[in-house]
């Protein structure tokens, strides 16, 4: 026993460690990994800590540098830029990538062409010949590749599939592919037959079919093996029913059973003389067991109550889960807002009341509407498990509806015992540039229910990432004026100043976002990003289809200092949420 106590315990057992060089590099990914996330797939909080020892830039680099881009032109109009080729002469960070993502290439404005058609058609090959070459020098130096972007023509989309290896298997994502001289439903068909041994994420077929397309039995075997697509209704239909006393009795048709993960549906009317309903659609051909993510835009008469109705007890995996409709009574036929007299709505349809069952979806984290009133009560639409959640209402042409659309204090009270670990949240709000400003008179120049409001988010004491949509337009604006002069709904100063308060009642929070509507396009779209780091606060405005942001430093409310970056392309006006294989579109909002 004595022996026992005299034994002496090895000082590495005993020692914490002191700085960062004792630190173990698993501790260090925690922390790489946790920066990362706190600005949400953004790298911008890296550099910083991977100054500060070569273990803590070991531990960035897999995040810094997992996603590299790269450009093949196939015009002479088109800027040459992209990370891949400089990358080439450091291959000790091009072994951390995971995604390559092929852009769009630049225009070059104002390019006047001088040479032949000889002459430009061997420029131009010279031009694919040298990206291609890039692709396939920087392959063998990427083993930890599993995604692949194409972004590009679909010509050159067809040369990249055919460079990679025999052995490899891809995940190759054809999002914003384009095709100027050949049908897009018919150059996505082909490229995914080409590599049809690759997971293939399709957003071509948005598009209805046309009579004019050559769409063969390939193209809906294309959709159904596809792991995540876009798909116009018209796809699912019937005995492939295109047109009304056609004499074709059945052709191409989805044969399988589709292999998709993530759907992107689209319940919208086909243009011309095609015609067909819902009940027209072959609904049981979709997986919905196997379904993960699922978005639905809903531009169709009757209201969508229905078919969530039907479809929720089959999404049991449902992880994430959009929905956008064009009118709110298309989720609350009662509506009271903007009631119509005569036409579509006059009658309210008898439906179910509409919510969203987590009893069925036990699965279910993200929640995104679109489109919906604050009539619906926030018990219908919340879930213990939620995690994420979006609840907003637009016109395109005007602004954002807030006195129809913002949920009220005890609402928000009430979702905070619902789903409280919920960390992120965006809201529409009211005016909020006057808030906390010293000189305000409350009454007067300050929506005393937005203290409230915001107060009441406070709550979340998980809340990590917040985003707000104030309205764009005047006080007292007319409604349905479209000459209304658009306002800036805050100043820099005013949203360092909302973050600041809004950050000493919920210390968690990240991230403050206060944009205009995705689809608002009317105006310059301007949206600002506020974040903390360390003592200081990072203040980033953007516009839409712009390639420059403008990034600013404060410490409290004086600010430090002020940047202007400049892209070679316009960076996304509101990034997406991680998970999601297919993207947003921001200016269409669900395509």
């Amino acid at each position: 026993m004595l022996a026992l106590k005299s034994m002496r315990v090895s000082s590495l057992a005993t020692e914490h460690a002191r700085s960062f060089q004792d630190l173990p590099p698993e501790i260090l990914g925690l922390i790489a990994d946790q920066l990362y996330d706190a600005g949400y797939g953004l790298a911008d909080g890296l550099p910083a800590f991977s100054l500060v020892s070569r273990q803590c830039r070991l531990a960035a680099l897999p995040f810094m540098f997992s996603n590299i881009s790269h450009v093949v032109r196939d015009n002479l109009d088109q800027q040459e830029h992209g990370t891949l080729g400089l990358f080439l002469n450091y291959p000790h960070l091009l072994r951390h990538a995971k995604e390559l993502h092929v852009v769009r290439p630049a225009v070059i404005r104002g390019f006047v062409a001088s040479l032949d058609h000889a002459s430009t058609r061997r420029l131009i090959q010279e031009h694919m010949s040298a990206d291609l070459q890039v692709i396939i020098d920087g392959l063998p130096l990427m083993p930890r590749l599993h995604r692949i972007r194409l972004d590009c023509s679909a010509a050159a989309a067809l040369e990249i599939l055919m460079l990679l290896p025999a052995d490899a298997i891809y995940e190759i994502v054809l999002d914003e592919i384009y095709s100027p001289y050949w049908p897009l439903i018919e150059a996505t068909t082909e490229v995914a037959t080409v590599g049809s041994k690759h997971r293939f994420a399709l957003g071509a077929f948005g598009l209805e079919p046309s009579q004019h397309d050559l769409n063969d039995q390939a193209t809906y075997d294309a959709i159904a093996k596809a792991a995540a697509v876009v798909l116009h209704m018209a796809w699912l239909l019937k005995d492939n029913r295109m047109h009304q006393g056609s004499s074709i009795a059945r052709g191409p048709y989805i044969a399988e059973t589709p292999s998709w993960t993530e759907l992107w549906l689209l319940i919208r009317r086909a243009c011309g003389t095609t015609t067909f309903s819902i009940r027209d659609l072959d609904l049981e051909i979709v997986p919905w067991a196997n379904l993960r993510r699922l978005s639905i835009s809903w531009e169709y008469a009757m209201p969508m109550n229905q078919f969530i109705f039907d479809v929720a007890p089959k999404l049991i995996n449902l992880e994430a889960l959009r929905l956008r409709a064009a009118h709110q009574r298309l989720y609350h036929p009662a509506c009271k807002y903007d009631v119509p007299t005569t036409g579509l709505f006059a009658d309210t349809p008898i439906v179910p009341a509409f919510q969203i069952d987590y009893t069925q979806m036990r699965e279910l984290r993200e929640l995104e509407i679109d489109g919906i009133c604050n009539h619906i009560p926030i018990e219908a639409l919340l879930g213990p498990k939620l995690r994420s959640l979006r609840l907003h209402r637009e016109d395109t042409l005007w602004s954002v509806y807030s006195p129809e659309s913002q949920r009220t204090p005890g609402d928000i009270l009430s979702a905070t015992k619902i789903c409280p670990n919920l960390e992120r949240l965006e809201l529409d709000i009211g005016y909020i540039e006057n808030l906390w400003h010293p000189t305000a008179i409350p009454g007067v120049d300050v929506d005393m229910e937005q203290y409230s409001f915001l107060n009441a988010i406070s709550k979340f004491r998980r809340l990590r990432y917040l985003r707000l949509f104030p309205p764009f337009v005047p006080k007292d604006s007319p409604r349905f004026s479209r000459s209304v002069p658009h306002c800036v709904p805050v100043s820099d100063n005013q949203a360092i100043r909302l973050f600041e308060h809004l950050r000493k009642e919920c210390p968690s929070l990240q991230v403050l976002s206060i944009a205009a509507i995705p689809s608002f396009v009317g105006i310059d779209t301007m949206c600002w990003v506020v974040k903390r780091r360390g003592e200081k606060t990072i203040l980033t405005t953007k516009h839409q289809e712009r390639n420059y942001q403008h990034r600013q430093i404060w410490v409290g409310q004086r600010r430090i200092t002020s940047e202007i970056q400049r892209f070679s392309a316009s960076p996304r006006y509101l990034p997406d949420l991680d998970g999601w294989t297919l993207s947003r579109h921001d200016i269409y909002g669900f395509r």
